[in-house]
């Protein structure tokens, strides 16, 4: 009965495991977009910077693709910040998973042992 249910919370917990380690994937995937944006932002801040005299010709297109980049950046930190709250919870969900299986598995253990001890009592008796 108690090894059915560790058997049955080992794979809750497995399951856990593997949603948490979708979610940070997850994160992990939206933070190189957003690294992405900051590197394009700053190289095309870098080019206009330059000293190539073609700066003044691609202004305007240089200052909408800033702006672009800059809501991108905004969008893309927003939805950082909600998948940073999914890994949280998902990890939440994982740890209490892992403490209900301690805890299953203690109580097998200790049934187990209840059970041994009724054994060796009853080939005590029957001697």
């Amino acid at each position: 009965m108690a090894d059915d249910r560790a058997s049955r919370i080992r794979r809750i917990v497995k399951v856990q495991e593997q949603l948490h380690r979708a979610e940070e994937w997850r994160l992990a995937e939206i933070e190189q977009r957003l690294s992405s944006v900051e590197t394009d932002q700053r190289e095309l801040i870098e080019a206009l910077n330059g000293e190539s005299g073609l700066e003044g010709l691609f202004l305007d297109t240089a200052a909408r693709r800033i702006r672009s980049l800059d809501d991108t950046a905004r969008k893309t930190e927003t939805e950082r910040m909600i998948q940073a709250g999914r890994v949280l919870q998902t990890g939440a969900r994982l740890k209490a998973a892992e403490h209900l299986m301690e805890k299953a598995d203690m109580e097998a253990e200790r049934q187990a042992e209840q059970q041994e001890l009724r054994e060796a009592l009853e080939r005590l008796a029957a001697q």
